[in-house]
């Protein structure tokens, strides 16, 4: 009870709001105080509206929150909860839904639950080359080395600890 007559931020207890009038505690108050009106519920509405928009302008600032983009249908995304690929068949009811079709069926994800997956270039054949020409071969082709047997001796292949205590291999 003490609660319910307790005003809040707006200055209005949550009995008020709900019933329009003060109600009936341990401390006398007159009978004009206990009739029910609501003429400052347009005005509370207002000032609760943005003290929610506040809170949320704070919250979304200090969690970096950000509004991620629309899925089209046809999209290739990845689900990492089930670790497959899927494509966007359309947007679900609620907000934010979708309905991915993938190799076991129907599902349904938050877009939160969705990444979006590259788009893979069109290889056209006819303007691709098999082989890159031969200066660009020679330059991307490393120079050969000398195999590296001589330095595979007992005392390299003895491996240590960070402290220098040994490993031994099994």
């Amino acid at each position: 009870m003490a609660y319910q007559a307790t005003p809040l931020e707006s200055g209005l207890s949550p009995a008020e709001l709900l019933m329009g009038r003060k109600i009936c505690t341990r401390i006398p108050t007159s009978p004009s105080n206990l009739n029910p009106s609501w003429p400052y519920l347009e005005q509370f509405r207002e000032n609760d509206a943005s003290l929610k928009g506040r809170q949320k302008r704070d919250f979304d600032r200090r969690h970096s929150a950000k509004t991620l983009p629309e899925l089209l249908p046809g999209e290739r995304i990845w689900i990492p909860d089930k670790k497959i690929e899927g494509t966007v068949v359309d947007k679900a009811g609620p907000p934010r839904s979708y309905t991915v079709e993938t190799l076991k069926g129907q599902l349904r994800r938050n877009r939160h639950h969705l990444n979006r997956l590259p788009e893979t270039p069109n290889t056209d054949t006819s303007t691709t080359l098999s082989s890159p020409p031969p200066d660009v071969q020679t330059a991307m082709s490393p120079e050969p080395t000398a195999p590296v047997t001589a330095a595979l001796t007992p005392e390299a292949l003895r491996r240590t600890t960070q402290s220098g205590r040994g490993i031994r291999t099994p």
